[in-house]
């Protein structure tokens, strides 16, 4: 799989296989949100998400659990 499909994957096809596509899957009001953020690209180096120290920011379920931006 190319990056972008294992992120698709990771999210849109999980929240149909869920049958949550209406809680879950976009970044909407209303919705359920799980965000994170790195440094870097994962679309061009997917390892990124791997490595704890290029995650800085994460959301579970719309609350801030780590903010490591400077």
């Amino acid at each position: 799989m190319s990056p972008m499909e294992a992120t698709v994957a990771g999210t849109r096809a999980g929240s149909e296989l869920m049958k949550r596509e209406d809680q879950i899957e976009t970044l909407e009001p209303g919705k359920i949100a799980d965000i994170v953020v790195v440094e870097g690209n994962p679309l061009e180096d997917i390892s990124i998400l791997g490595q704890p120290d290029s995650v800085k920011v994460v959301m579970k379920n719309g609350i801030l659990e780590k903010n490591a931006i400077s």
